[in-house]
């Protein structure tokens, strides 16, 4: 038999246990009927020394009303008879718990019965992707006219975001003829919303046995994914995860009234800094978000909105700030009145620095790619002056000639109309180099430097992609870096203007086959840029004069070029602030190190 030995207050009042109980005989008289089987054996298996937790139903005398409990059991094992001589038990009120859980279940069951009984949207394409049917309902939907539709690619109906996604299903149908394929597609309204839609893919043969169109039955299930969405939220109030919770109050600062337990192991806090403390939730936002935040807050109460979405920085506990999504919804009284708000937090940091440094990618490989074509266009510049210039050289120096030998024979008119020929001629070679100086100098070096925030390893990773990807296997270049550098503040069209330059010298004047290194690493207070190849080399007579414009060194032979290309490294490092010196010998390859001043973000 069991008997009572001691219970708390707390315990009597969830459970509506008379205090004289104590001392008496456990009976389960006040359990559930349909539990009393689970609770017996859970009873069972702690008097065999096992701990247990049991979730089920009491009656409590004083509200007349079954709650829902969760006990927890702890034996307490005698070695001396060798049997468990008491348990403890906790119990935890979960009633509020299981009342949201079996709302849950209804929701899903009347959201699964909308899904079931809804009309259908039915069409068919042609093997190009393009609508040969449209049933009433899809029309009606979205408001498109069936001769406006017909003929045209599925693709414009559906969001862009969704294009490889439905082109992969296409294909899945394809290699699966008369088996149904399944994929959720977005939708955009007319109204500018976006509708969640389910459907299904299915290849069909013509009367000769030949795949010829490929038919879509689909249903609208918007409101199914919103609701799940939804649902899943409230479950994490309940059963916890990786989003912390938290409630704050309407008034100033928005005092917090509640927080999740894993607050803790997710932002570094302990409960009672909140509860106890009176840590306000507004202070950890970031004070650059503040304004945003609580603006974007103000106009959704107004606008009458129950819930939103918002990201933002939050204090950590250690005093760094972390990305969050969060989803708030706001609790009105049975008048409407705001009472408080609550939200579903989310570390997202991680997912933000992907996406940001996704960002820069894009951002650095077109702006790669303008100065690569900068480049090839200094270089069609020169190389059309080159061939411009022929022609007015070659009749002032036939002028020249000719007074030269005939000055003496010639009549004065004719030695007049000669030097006109020479001035001419010379000033249109100084109006092309006037167009030169325009054409070049202003885009190369008569700019200040803008200095911002760029991942120099990105950069220089996206330079040596392309630059491999444009020599194919004729040459291997390889990029190493110490580590030391990422984010740092440096004027990134300069330093690709360098990288450029210095890798295409370093590819024109190396045999194929051979490696090319550009290393990155830090030396106190600088950048360390360093291209490495295996080329001709330089002698050194000519290493004194290379960075001068137009000048090429002796021995290049055939090898194109116009002479510009370590004139414009040199203005782009000076511009930068900082120095470029060479290391080489003929025929063994030459090391050129870019030295820049180290600011980091």
């Amino acid at each position: 038999s069991l008997f009572i030995e001691w219970v708390t207050g707390a315990f009597n009042e969830i459970t509506g246990y008379d205090p004289s109980y104590v001392g008496s005989m456990a009976t389960l008289k006040d359990t559930h009927p349909d539990d009393l089987d689970r609770v017996r054996a859970d009873v069972q298996r702690t008097l065999q020394n096992q701990p247990t937790v049991t979730e089920y139903r009491v009656f409590n005398n004083r509200t007349r009303n079954y709650v829902w409990l969760s006990i927890s059991r702890r034996p307490v094992w005698d070695e001396q008879e060798q049997r468990v001589v008491r348990f403890y038990s906790v119990a935890k009120d979960i009633t509020e718990r299981k009342r949201a859980e079996d709302a849950l279940r209804q929701s899903e069951a009347r959201l699964r019965s909308l899904v079931e009984t809804q009309t259908a949207f039915v069409v068919r394409t042609d093997m190009d992707g393009n609508y040969t049917y449209c049933n009433r309902p899809f029309l009606q939907r979205y408001g498109w006219v069936k001769a406006d539709l017909i003929g045209t690619s599925y693709l414009a109906t559906i969001l862009p975001a969704d294009h490889e996604k439905t082109r992969q299903t296409a294909r899945a149908c394809l290699s699966s003829v008369g088996e149904p394929v399944q994929v959720m597609l977005r939708k955009p309204r007319q109204d500018g919303g976006i509708d969640f839609t389910l459907w299904e893919f299915v290849a069909l043969r013509d009367a000769e046995g030949s795949v010829s169109e490929i038919q879509c039955i689909g249903f609208d299930i918007s409101e199914q994914v919103r609701a799940e969405e939804a649902l899943q939220e409230e479950r994490q109030l309940f059963i916890g995860g990786t989003t912390v919770v938290f409630k704050w109050r309407v008034a100033s600062g928005w005092p917090v009234s509640y927080v999740s337990p894993n607050v803790c192991e997710q932002f570094g806090y302990d409960p009672r800094q909140f509860l106890e403390d009176g840590l306000l939730f507004q202070s950890l936002i970031h004070p650059d978000d503040v304004e945003r935040v609580t603006a974007e807050i103000r106009d959704h109460v107004r606008q009458g909105r129950s819930q939103f979405e918002q990201e933002y920085r939050l204090r950590h506990g250690s005093g760094d700030y972390r990305w969050v999504y969060d989803f708030t919804t706001i609790v009105r009284d049975a008048e409407g009145t705001v009472k408080h708000f609550q939200g579903y937090v989310q570390d997202i940091t991680e997912r933000r620095q992907a996406r940001d440094l996704l960002m820069e990618q894009n951002r650095l490989t077109l702006s790669l790619q303008r100065e690569k074509e900068l480049n090839a266009t200094t270089q069609r510049v020169i190389a059309t002056l080159a061939h411009d210039l022929r022609t007015p050289l070659a009749v002032i120096g036939s002028a020249k000639e000719i007074l030269s030998r005939y000055f003496d024979q010639i009549d004065p008119e004719q030695r007049r109309e000669r030097l006109e020929t020479i001035g001419k001629q010379l000033q249109y070679v100084t109006e092309l180099l006037n167009d030169l100086a325009q054409v070049t100098g202003a885009s190369l070096n008569q700019r200040a430097p803008q200095l911002a925030p760029v991942n120099l390893v990105t950069l220089c990773q996206i330079t040596v992609k392309d630059m491999q990807a444009s020599v194919a296997a004729k040459h291997r270049l390889n990029f190493t870096t110490d580590g030391t550098l990422h984010t740092i503040i440096i004027d990134d069209v300069l330093v690709s203007r360098i990288l450029i330059n210095l890798l295409s010298n370093a590819v024109k004047y190396s045999d194929e086959g051979s490696e090319i290194r550009l290393e990155l690493a830090s030396r106190e207070d600088r950048i360390v840029l360093r291209v490495i190849d295996q080329g001709i080399g330089i002698a050194p007579e000519d290493r004194a004069r290379i960075f001068e414009p137009f000048y090429r060194v002796q021995g290049v032979g055939d090898i194109a070029g116009t002479g510009l290309g370590l004139s414009i490294v040199q203005d782009c490092v000076s511009l930068h602030g900082g120095t470029i010196t060479v290391e080489s010998a003929p025929g063994q390859g030459s090391i050129f190190t870019v030295e820049l001043p180290l600011s980091r973000a």
